[in-house]
């Protein structure tokens, strides 16, 4: 599973209400506990640490979640689509 940088700065551009719906929608499709991660979640940090992973660190990144859940991410990611 691709993802690229352009999908995430588009997730990155995203205000703080959008951005938090997204991350707490894939990681629910994911089956985390999004009521843990939504008490957590700094969309500040986050959109700071999304703009700053190069190509190598997604791809570390998506490697390390596994096929399914990176399929997941992808599917979620794709803006045009679901």
């Amino acid at each position: 599973m691709n993802i690229d940088k352009s999908s995430l700065q588009n997730l990155a551009n995203m205000n703080d209400d959008e951005l938090r719906m997204k991350i707490l929608q894939i990681a629910s499709a994911c089956g985390a506990d999004t009521k843990k991660l939504a008490k957590k979640l700094d969309t500040s940090k986050l959109r700071e640490n999304i703009s700053s992973m190069s190509q190598a660190d997604i791809d570390r990144v998506m490697r390390a979640v596994g096929r399914e859940n990176a399929k997941i991410i992808k599917e979620n990611l794709d803006f045009g689509g679901k």
